[in-house]
């Protein structure tokens, strides 16, 4: 058509294939396509073959049914955007003209961001001017490793603006910038010494403290200006910060602080998540409210990154349910494609067809997509998603587009100057209730994401969704069991303060994975379930894959035993060590780890066989012997042989099937006949 091709963020193709795909495209302005046709320039075409040359084709032959000849017009361009790096080889160099775009210096931003965010005011952009400023200054003396980390981008600063603008209190007062700065940076990840390094550039801009400290709990001895850290707040954590704001709901508008925002009317009301078992606790309220906070502010993609079992998707279903929003939800993984995220295969009536993926249903319906554990997809599939974010464009599969915003207008426009309304048959436009929210771990190790958020993570709304504080986390265990709860409540409490160690350890670099709540949860409904069972031994089956790792397991159990989980340290190591059996042979529990187990198939009459001394009754797992004795024809330890109703092989009324490593005594055919078809009936089985 004789258009411009922009090709966005180059830089992130791998290395030679620039030059490959585009190379005779840029140089020579001919391509050959994978159906056998190729485009040539039209002013070869309309040339004259001179000297006997019969391959160039004159432009008569386009008519030619057949032809495989195309004209490339002269108007078309090709306009390549990426940033610095070492992908601009001379190769690729040699193709284009080059241009650099130079970065605002601070004055020209000072000057440019009212016009940009008018609302904001100059005080406001002077003090968004002299951090980009000091950012500048400082990361020059960083490693790539560091300046990648802390990027500040025009984007992100922008962004911030706009929500400190939004969440300006009544009184009129400059909000609180620092913040948001924090958040667009995702500090709460970051070294400790990069915290106190960002800190140290918002203290040189101007920005106001705003009362919280690293959540790494370190407090820097001086600020910027050699003063000392009197006026350092020292208190709690951001993210632990006592401060409350309460939330009120009636059937139009979802309230807090001073903001309100109106409930949405559902056209299909099922699609409103309804978080099972929801608990209201202040460290709760406020995960929802930043994300409402965010939708007040007019943000249309939020990132929620945190911690694995921190409470992402609980939080986020509690805002949907708050503003009765519809929910698309995606679950991504290593094999997720930008085809399975537009288009959704169906087979019907023997026949396959092509529906849309629930992100297209959100653009289309105005609806919430929720695209979760984004950290394991593929980085070049979330890459895509800057042009729907961003541009508001997204090509699909089908030929269709998404458009948004002045590339809607733009197509809206061109309908009408043909004399027609409305949108071209291939254009979806984009709802405007329409929201993208993207929910990821934490970078880096121990999840082992992509590089999401240093990819593309300025386009979203960033924040971070954290543990709770130990006195919001003792009141969500209360609350998950009750029973539990009402006559040991000191255990829980003492569990609280272990998980909260152990994130303390996590964030010094003492062990490695970051533990949340979701595994105290798990310990306290075990508890729960079982409630002859102690804490440790709670422990040992929450934690069991720690068994691997000797050193840490007994990291871990002295850790538990400080915050006065008394047993720790005996429980981790019945369940998870070897330990000597008479006769002095090694036998493991069933429940340990540190011991590899060997199933051998015995031949015919090794073993011997066993005459169960008790009735069948009711199948049962049974006791577990730590010594590893064999037990044959009982009704009592697990693992055995022979028996009536525990696990074991060769019995005839177990549940399943389990060897302790002993030798199997197998139970006649004549006493499994004594069991009736009524007892296999109502232990839980099938009858043959």
């Amino acid at each position: 058509s004789g258009g411009t091709a922009v090709l966005d963020g180059v830089h992130r193709l791998p290395r030679g294939t620039l030059a490959a795909a585009l190379g005779r495209l840029c140089a020579d302005r001919e391509l050959d396509l994978p159906d056998g046709s190729r485009l040539v320039d039209e002013r070869r075409l309309r040339t004259p073959p001179q000297h006997g040359d019969d391959e160039v084709q004159s432009v008569d032959n386009l008519s030619v049914p057949g032809s495989q000849v195309a004209e490339l017009p002269t108007s078309f361009r090709v306009v390549a955007l990426a940033e610095p790096g070492s992908w601009l080889t001379p190769e690729v160099a040699a193709l284009f003209s080059t241009h650099v775009l130079p970065e605002l210096t601070s004055s020209d931003l000072e000057a440019a961001l009212p016009a940009i965010v008018p609302a904001a005011s100059l005080e406001l952009c002077r003090q968004a001017a002299q951090l980009v400023a000091s950012h500048k200054a400082a990361t020059a003396s960083l490693s790539a490793r560091d300046r990648a980390a802390t990027q500040l981008s025009l984007r992100a600063l922008l962004r911030a603006l706009r929500r400190s603008v939004a969440q300006q209190p009544e009184s009129g007062q400059t909000p609180s910038f620092r913040p948001l700065v924090r958040e667009a940076l995702l500090t709460r990840f970051l070294p400790s010494a990069l915290q106190d390094a960002i800190e140290g550039w918002m203290d040189t801009a101007g920005l106001p403290l705003d009362g919280s400290r690293s959540p790494h709990g370190t407090s820097r001895a001086k600020t910027s200006g050699g003063r000392q850290g009197a006026d350092r707040p020292t208190g709690t954590s951001l993210r632990q910060a006592k401060t409350s704001v309460s939330l009120e709901v009636t059937d139009e508008f979802v309230c807090f602080g001073a903001l309100q925002l109106p409930r949405r009317s559902a056209q299909r009301p099922e699609l409103i998540p309804a978080p099972r078992d929801y608990f209201s606790s202040d460290c709760a309220n406020r995960a929802v409210i930043q994300i409402l906070a965010c939708e007040a502010a007019g943000e249309r993609a939020l990132l929620l990154m945190g911690n694995q079992g921190v409470g992402k998707n609980v939080a986020a279903d509690r805002a949907l349910q708050l503003l009765r929003a519809e929910r698309e939800y995606v679950q991504l993984h290593r094999d997720t494609t930008v085809a399975s995220l537009t288009v959704l295969p169906v087979l019907e009536d023997g026949r396959l067809r092509f529906d849309d993926a629930p992100l297209v249903r959100a653009v289309r319906f105005g609806r919430v997509c929720v695209l979760d554990e984004a950290d394991k997809a593929p980085t070049e599939v979330m890459v895509v998603l800057r042009a729907l974010v961003e541009d508001g464009e997204l090509a699909l599969g089908d030929g269709r587009r998404i458009l948004a915003g002045a590339a809607l207008r733009a197509a809206r426009a061109a309908v009408e100057a043909a004399g027609g309304t409305g949108l071209p048959a291939n254009v979806v436009p984009v709802h405007e209730d329409f929201r993208l929210w993207v929910l990821a771990n934490r970078p880096g190790f121990p999840f082992h994401g992509n590089a999401l958020f240093q990819e593309c993570g300025d386009i979203f709304a960033a924040l971070v969704i954290d543990n709770p504080e130990p006195a919001s986390e003792l009141a969500l265990l209360e609350h998950s069991v009750p029973t539990f709860a009402r006559h040991r409540r000191q255990e829980l409490v003492n569990l609280s303060r272990a998980f909260a160690d152990l994130r303390a350890m996590a964030e010094r670099g003492a062990v490695v994975h970051p533990y949340s709540m979701r595994e105290a949860v798990a310990v306290v409904r075990h508890l729960e379930s079982f409630p002859e069972d102690d804490v440790a031994e709670a422990l040992t089956n929450v934690l069991a894959v720690e068994a691997f790792d000797p050193p840490l397991r007994k990291q871990l159990a002295e850790a538990f035993e400080a915050a006065g989980v008394h047993g720790a340290v005996r429980a981790f190591d019945a369940a998870f060590s070897v330990v000597a059996a008479p006769g002095g042979q090694a036998a493991s529990r069933t429940a340990g780890l540190s011991k590899q187990l060997d199933i051998r198939y015995l031949k015919p009459g090794e073993g011997g066989s066993s005459t169960p001394r008790t009735a069948s009754s009711m199948p049962k797992h049974g006791k577990v012997d730590p010594t590893g004795a064999a037990h044959v024809g009982g009704n009592t330890w697990a693992g055995g042989s022979g028996g009536s109703d525990t696990a074991g092989l060769g019995g005839r009324g177990g549940p399943y099937r389990l060897w302790d490593g002993n030798p199997v005594h197998q139970v006649s055919d004549a006493a499994k006949g004594e069991v009736s078809a009524a007892q296999v009936y109502l232990q839980g089985f099938k009858c043959p």
